[in-house]
């Protein structure tokens, strides 16, 4: 593909006048808005929902790179957001203050602005937002987190919707059949930003790039790329990793591969021609294709679905994603805010209807036969596939007393947590501070906080979780009347406010400066930036916020444990072989907890070898009656 130059066009404002519309001169032609105020400050926001920034992918451009919008020669109404990308998973109907989509389309990729108003001394620079968001690839929009609070701060907030599951990621690994659209939607997005952000009165030179979920790991990603050098100077990751699983995992090019193949032959369109086959797909209705994936998916099944790939095997001038992520992290050179939630595996089960009413017996079988099997593959540990799934299931099942689903179901996501988004964000902030000339990383852990009792508001899967779940974060980054719609609670405790607060104020920071505590703010803590050999991160837990090394029992289960268990010979698993391998997996280079890890390390090798009995013995009695709910 041929990736067209980053060209800066001249751009004129015109300023909304009260009671008029607000109306800006792109390159492509004028486009119109409208006037909102905030509602928590009253600040009156010039808002443009629904502008196209590349041409639909509908028809040939289905399973193609985007292509620039055309001009138009009206003014363009962007007074309403445009239709979801098509998805397998609806956002919640019933939470206030969540926008949800009025339909859904392949003609949906369009950019939405908000930018404080200009009454007076012209134009001025403010810094910039673009907001990523989505669930694992799979599902998302937009639309749903209104930003006209969070422009009220002085800051012009851009969102964009890209491709999704089968639409942005089918994948053959040749070039006509690329993948990786739905992150090459993402880039086009950030040329436009670039081309036109200051006609809204945005700073070109101060852009962040905020992601949530999908759009976490896809910031991390675009950063890695060699094409956007100078289209953001910042990341705010929040609950988000290329490590992930449900980002491509150790396994992504095959399984994307392979996954797409069998969506192809399930339709019919799988032919030896690459040309007919893709005219084939192009001509199969948009829901047809959305079924075929979802065949695949099938609740949450990671290792089987079109996913982000390096593409290595395109020629230089046309590769996006040249290295695996591994290597791209350790070079990336812009500021980074990364961080997680107590509880952001409560995602992984918003595909899953009913979740909350199943029994112990059925909670159990949904587990041992589609949480870890599914985890195990994507994150590519086959070797040792019956002893990984013996010391997963030990290490979380058994810990919840036999007939307690409850206990089950939040040790359940305790086990999604752990391995889908603190591990894999752990690494990666390991990866990105491996070069200490490189920019500064700082990480957070958000947990429990005041009158946000852990419940699943984001997805509404109807489970309550213990700390903050998915999506806590950046709720309250969009601003706090929001977050009080989404819970239901007008009302403010004054600690909730105090936390709350403080908590935005430190992203606030660092969209402006680049330093989540340039001073104490009041609480005479200090952010500091994110060591391996410390592994430091800002805890922010009811009402404290301090600094501490990263909880690392479930961390260090994932990413040093796990593989190295993986990796042993068929003939020399013993006893003494998986202690050694435990006390190694588990250093973790922490200066101020290392002699407690090597403890613990030991106390889990022992646990390992009697797993296998253990769990045979505990749970044998519930495996043989045991009723196949899934």
């Amino acid at each position: 593909m041929a990736f067209g130059v980053l060209v800066l066009v001249c751009v004129c404002f015109v300023r909304g006048i009260s009671g008029q519309e607000p109306t800006v001169m792109l390159k492509q032609g004028a486009v119109k808005g409208l006037t909102r105020y905030a509602e928590f400050t009253r600040t009156p926001i010039n808002t443009f929902l629904g502008i196209p920034y590349v041409e639909p992918p509908l028809g040939r451009l289905r399973f193609s790179t985007p292509e620039r919008p055309k001009r138009w020669n009206t003014t363009l109404e962007a007074f309403d957001f445009k239709p979801a990308c098509p998805q397998i998973l609806d956002p919640p109907s019933d939470l206030p203050g969540l926008a949800v989509p009025a339909s859904y389309s392949e003609d949906c990729l369009y950019i939405n602005v908000w930018a404080p108003s200009v009454t007076s001394g012209g134009l001025r620079n403010y810094p910039v937002v673009v907001l990523f968001e989505g669930d694992e690839f799979v599902s998302g929009w937009p639309g749903r987190f209104p930003a006209e609070e969070l422009a009220s701060e002085g800051i012009v907030v851009v969102s964009a919707s890209y491709r999704l599951n089968v639409f942005g990621f089918f994948y053959l690994g040749i070039k006509e059949a690329r993948g990786n659209y739905g992150l090459l939607d993402q880039y086009f997005a950030l040329l436009w930003v670039r081309e036109n952000v200051a006609a809204f009165g945005g700073d070109p030179n101060a852009v962040t790039l905020v992601g949530h979920g999908a759009g976490a790991a896809s910031a991390l990603l675009h950063a890695g790329s060699p094409r956007t050098i100078g289209l953001f100077h910042r990341i705010i990751a929040m609950s988000g990793s290329p490590l992930a699983p449900w980002a491509g995992g150790e396994k992504g090019a095959a399984s994307a591969m392979a996954a797409s193949r069998e969506i192809a032959k399930s339709l019919g369109c799988l032919k030896q021609n690459v040309a007919i086959a893709l005219a084939c797909l192009r001509n199969v209705p948009a829901d047809q294709l959305l079924q075929a994936f979802q065949k695949l998916y099938n609740g949450g099944n990671w290792s089987e679905i079109p996913l982000p790939v390096s593409d290595s095997f395109l020629p230089e001038n046309d590769r996006y994603l040249p290295e695996e992520s591994r290597i791209a992290l350790t070079k990336i050179s812009v500021p980074i805010l990364l961080g997680i939630t107590s509880s952001d595996g409560i995602a992984a089960l918003a595909s899953i209807n009913g979740l909350s009413q199943k029994g112990f017996q059925d909670l159990l079988n949904f587990a041992e036969r589609v949480t870890i099997p599914g985890l195990i593959t994507q994150m590519g540990l086959e070797k040792k596939q019956s002893l990984v799934r013996e010391v997963v299931s030990h290490h979380y099942l058994s810990r919840a007393r036999s007939g307690d689903a409850e206990a089950l179901l939040a040790q359940i996501i305790k086990l999604y947590s752990d391995a889908m988004y603190h591990a894999p964000s752990h690494a990666t902030a390991n990866l990105l501070a491996q070069n200490l000339n490189s920019q500064p990383v700082y990480v957070y852990h958000l947990g429990k906080l005041p009158s946000i009792d852990g419940a699943d508001f984001f997805h509404r899967t109807g489970i309550n979780s213990s700390g903050a779940s998915y999506g806590t974060d950046l709720i309250i980054l969009m601003g706090q009347k929001l977050l009080a719609k989404v819970l239901g609670r007008q009302h403010w405790s004054v600690a909730n406010d105090r936390v709350t607060n403080a908590v935005r104020r430190f992203w606030l920071n660092f969209i402006r400066q680049g330093n989540p505590t340039p001073n104490a703010y009041g609480y005479s803590t200090a952010w500091p930036r994110y060591l391996p050999t410390e592994g430091n991160f800002f805890s922010m837990e009811n009402q404290q916020m301090r600094t501490e090394p990263l909880p690392s029992e479930g961390v260090s289960l994932w990413n040093n444990l796990l593989p190295k268990l993986n990796a042993l010979h068929p003939e020399i698993t013993t006893e003494k072989q998986i202690i050694q391998i435990t006390q190694v997996g588990s250093s973790v280079g922490y200066k101020s907890t290392s002699l407690v890890l090597g403890v613990l390390s030991l106390v889990l090798g022992v646990l390992l070898v009697i797993s296998l009995v253990v769990m045979k013995r505990r749970y044998g009695r519930y495996r043989d009656n045991a009723e196949d709910a899934f």
